[in-house]
């Protein structure tokens, strides 16, 4: 089993940092997860608009008190999970300028990515501005190698 370590940034993935987030999380996950809170409440159209925009990659929803980073005592939101496949990278890109843009009401919130196996890749709890990977030696290094400047704002923590 791969031991892997938690790593927090040390400022918001931003513009081009942002797009090699994106891009690595797309090459290292195979679903990515998309939170919509108040199912008593329309959404609203930019949010609407948000997921028709992904919805190529729809594998499917669900009604859930808890996803990574998040557990819901009173209510439940709607986790989306979409396919990491080919193409949804240059979406995530086009549709956001920073991790953290990913917030109600302009729109789902939470993006979080997971590999084959279920492992937790990424974790974003966008309302706290709060986000962490976690990563096995090896994936560190694909991170260092090929997108120098997502390493560059990366910190082990512990």
């Amino acid at each position: 089993m791969k031991v892997l370590d938690c790593y927090v940034f040390r400022d918001e993935p931003r513009g081009f940092v942002y797009g090699q987030l994106m891009d690595f999380c797309c090459l290292i996950a195979t679903t990515m997860l998309l939170v919509v809170r108040d199912p008593h409440v329309d959404p609203g159209d930019s949010i609407k608009s948000q997921l028709d925009l992904l919805s190529s990659f729809l594998l499917g929803s669900s009604r859930e008190k808890e996803w990574p980073g998040t557990v819901l005592y009173a209510d439940e939101a709607t986790v989306y999970r979409y396919s990491s496949g080919e193409g949804l990278q240059e979406r995530l890109k086009q549709q956001g300028a920073s991790l953290f843009s990913w917030i109600h009401p302009a729109a789902p919130e939470d993006p979080c990515f997971l590999r084959r196996n279920g492992d937790v890749l990424l974790v974003t709890i966008s309302h706290e501005h709060e986000a962490y990977m976690l990563l096995p030696e090896g994936e560190v290094q694909i991170v260092r190698r090929g997108f120098p400047e997502l390493a560059s704002i990366l910190q082990k923590e512990g």
